[in-house]
Formats: structure tokens, sequence, C-alpha cells
């Protein structure tokens, strides 16, 4: 028996339907894109570019009359300085225990002694030599005296001339000449004597000794170097154009000086000087003029309080307190900008101002034209500088009212 095998035909009829779905959900879903599109708020751009002021700080210009501060490097220098040296020849016997090399002595401290005993001999022999000479003219006196008796028995037969030989005249004189050699010579010898004693020629500090005990010295040998203890000098150098501002006067009509060594004395610390005299010739190397300030007791020897004391060839920074300038406008000097001008704040607005400057020392500028007391300086650095610029200051909004 044969099996029989049916076959059904596919269904194909309906698949056009399928298609018209799908393409029905593609249009619907562009259709609710552009109606969406449709429906959104546009953004429109503005034109109008707004200018905004510069934010800037500023600082009130004051007018008045100001000391001027010049400010120096300056070298410590001796005032009084002595290289001594022997007057006589001899050995040295003793030495004081003060001269030595940073030892203080006082006027007068004998500071090496040499064997005096030769010159103790000749002034010995000086002395007697001009004794000599007194007894010679006593002797002679004697001799005119018998010398006048027989003149006056020759009177009447002797010319002027003959006269004076008969009193003994040129003897007389000769004695005399001999007597006053004789002085001088012991004098000498005196002198020679004081020299084996070298003392000091005023308070000083012993800053080399070149002998000691034991040396055979010569008449000009050096000893050593003393300076005086009263002052140093500091000389500075200073711009010419700061000496229109500076004075040269002694005593207490002095211009003052500060003088300072931060490093070795502190920030706070400082000695006075008195700014005494104008050297007479630029500084080779910097062409700058040379002042000399005079520091006393520049090793504070003398002073109730602890100070400092100067040290020879040290540099100091120094501060010279110069003549009153009147009546000009101080302005720090980093808000002097280029080419001698100043930023103001002239009611909101950029001025760009020349100005005349009378001096600057290392803080302020002195402006005798074109700044006025009250006007508002500009201290901010601007990137973009036009004159008229806009301008506010912290604290005011843009309109002008407050923040």
């Amino acid at each position: 028996m044969s099996e029989e095998v049916s076959e059904k035909p596919p269904k194909t009829g309906k698949w056009w339907l399928t298609v018209l779905g799908c393409l029905g959900l593609v249009v619907g879903g562009w259709l609710l894109m552009k109606w969406i599109d449709s429906t959104e708020p546009t953004a429109e751009r503005s034109q109008a570019a707004k200018k905004t002021a510069m934010l800037v700080q500023v600082i009130t210009a004051e007018a008045g009359d100001y000391q001027p501060r010049i400010e120096a490097l300056g070298e410590v220098q001796a005032a009084r300085e002595v290289s001594l040296g022997a007057r006589v020849s001899g050995e040295i016997i003793a030495r004081s225990q003060a001269f030595t090399e940073g030892g203080i002595v006082p006027e007068g401290e004998v500071l090496v002694r040499i064997d005096p005993v030769d010159y103790e001999k000749i002034l010995a022999q000086r002395r007697s030599e001009y004794l000599q000479a007194q007894a010679e003219i006593d002797i002679e006196a004697g001799r005119q005296n018998v010398a006048q008796l027989d003149l006056e028995l020759l009177e009447d037969t002797l010319e002027v001339k003959d006269k004076a030989l008969v009193l003994r005249e040129p003897q007389l004189k000769s004695a005399q000449a001999a007597l006053e050699l004789a002085g001088v010579a012991v004098e000498q010898a005196r002198l020679d004597l004081q020299r084996t004693e070298v003392r000091a020629p005023f308070a000083a500090q012993v800053m080399s000794r070149e002998v000691d005990v034991g040396a055979q010295l010569s008449a000009g040998t050096r000893i050593g170097r003393l300076v005086g203890l009263e002052e140093y000098w500091v000389v500075a150098t200073v711009p010419q154009s700061a000496l229109r501002w500076m004075r040269f006067k002694t005593g207490e009509e002095a211009m003052l000086a500060e003088v300072r060594d931060a490093a070795a004395w502190g920030e706070d610390v400082l000695r006075m000087g008195k700014v005494e005299r104008l050297l007479g010739e630029l500084d080779d190397e910097t062409r700058l003029a040379r002042v000399v300030i005079v520091v006393e007791d520049p090793l504070g020897r003398n002073s109730e309080e602890a100070v400092p004391s100067l040290i020879l060839g040290s540099l100091l920074d120094v501060v010279i307190l110069g003549e009153t300038i009147q009546d000009v406008v101080r302005l720090p000097r980093e808000y002097l900008r280029k080419n001698d001008t100043v930023w103001v704040n002239a009611d909101g607005k950029l001025n760009i101002r020349e100005v005349t400057v009378t001096f600057s020392d290392k803080s302020f500028a002195y402006l005798s034209e074109g700044l006025e007391a009250g006007e508002q300086v500009v201290t901010t650095s601007l990137a973009s500088v036009t004159e008229g610029a806009a301008l506010r200051t912290e604290g005011v909004s843009e309109g002008g009212g407050d923040e």
C-alpha cells in the first residue's frame, strides 16, 4: 500500500501587509521628529558688544614738604692714622702688653723702650761740654776786664779797630758761639734719650706690630701702625644729581646720615654719622661723587649703650637725610611709569599724565609738576594702556553705584 503525501502551497497573499506596516512606522517617526523641531524655541544672538571697564586700584596723591633719603654705599676708613718708626737706633728692651694687633693704647703710652744706656752717656758728655763752654765765657770775661785796663793806658794811640782787638771782642764772640753750640748738643742728646721710648701719639688701636723685645733697630725702622679712636670716616659714593639736596657743614649744623650693616648688626641696628665734606674728585670706577661721613667713637668705647663697632675696610649701607624738598607730590617709585608718566583715574577714565621729577630716591619720586594733591593714581599694572580707557575701582560698579 502506497503512502500518499500531500503538499500545501505557501501563503503568499499577506506579505505586502508586513511591508506596508514597516513603511508606516518609518514615516510616522519622521513626521514626529519634524513636529518636535517645529515647536522648539530658537535662540537669537545679540549683535551689540558690551565694553567692560578695567578694574584697578588707586592711591590718593599727597603734597607737602619732604626730606629725601639719599641711599649710598660707603667704605669705612681711618680718619687719623700713623705709621710709627724708630728715630734712634738700639735694642728693644721692653714692650707694652697693649702694643699688639687689635690692642687699644691710650695717648702717651710707651709702646717700646730702646736701651737708653748709650744715650744717657752721650747726654752726660754733652752737658760736660756745655759746662766747659760756659767756663770759657767766664774766663774770657775776666780777660776782657784786664784788657780794659790796658786800653785806658793806650787809648790815645790806638785806632777804633785795634781797640776791639785789645778788648778781646772776637774771642768773646767765639766763646759765646761755642756755648750756644754746646747747648744745642745737650738738647739733641736729651731728645735722643727721650726717643728711646716710643709713645702713642694719640689714643689709638694697633693695626700692626712689626717688632718685639730683643729686636735691633736702626733709625727709620718701622715699628707698627696705629689708627685714632676718636672718629672714623665712611666715604660714600652718591650721584651728582643728589648733591643739590645736601649741605656740607660741621658741628651741630651738619646733615645726619644713618649707617647700617644688616648682615653683621641686624636689620634694626644703626649708627649715626655727620656729613662733613665733599671730596674733590669722582670715583674712578663708578664716576660718582664721594662724600665723607664722620662717625664719632667708632668702637663704641664711650657709649652708655651697647653699639656695634665699625671695622676698617668694611662696606656699609648709608642713608643721608637730605635737605627738605618743599611743595612737591611724593609718589612711590614703582608707580612712576615709562618716560616719567603717571596713570591717573580721572572721572573713570584713564589719563596718561606727564610729570616733572624733581628728585628720586630709592623709594619715592618727588614731583613738582603734572600731578596735583588729591588726584587718584592708578597702581594696578595694565596689559593694555590707552588714553581714555574706562576704569572702575574696587567697591564701585560699572554704572557708578555700590555693588
